[in-house]
């Protein structure tokens, strides 16, 4: 199985989308919420520059992390770019710290879905 050509944006999850926005009118058009979804991935590599803030470290290489789909997040197949394909090494990026990337498998998904605190998120 070869690898996607979708390189996947993470954020930590204390960038989640779960406020209730008080100028919000009930008479207003609501857009349909999508449910979210998880990606569970086995970390493979890290670089150094992950250290700076993203959880993830080279003490997590072989370790397992969620990461939540949220609605305003998915594309057009109302998924998450990057979300990868089961059983295949792909690559991640930190949108919040330069230089900060690695790789990893993604091992299941979970439909209807949060992600536990201390998660990450996809841009």
């Amino acid at each position: 199985m070869s690898a996607g050509p979708e390189v996947a944006k993470i954020l930590p999850d204390s960038y989640k989308r779960n406020f209730k926005d008080p100028w919000k009118r009930p008479h207003m058009m609501a857009k349909e919420q999508k449910p979210s979804y998880c990606t569970y991935f086995r970390i493979k590599e890290v670089s150094p520059s992950c250290r700076l803030g993203l959880r993830i470290s080279y003490r997590f290489r072989e370790k397992y992390v969620c990461v939540e789909c949220q609605g305003e997040a998915m594309g057009i197949r109302d998924r998450c770019e990057g979300d990868g394909l089961e059983g295949s090494r792909t690559f991640w990026t930190a949108a919040s710290i330069p230089g900060c990337q690695g790789s990893w498998v993604r091992e299941s998904l979970s439909e209807d879905c949060r992600c536990p605190p201390q998660s990450l998120i996809f841009v």
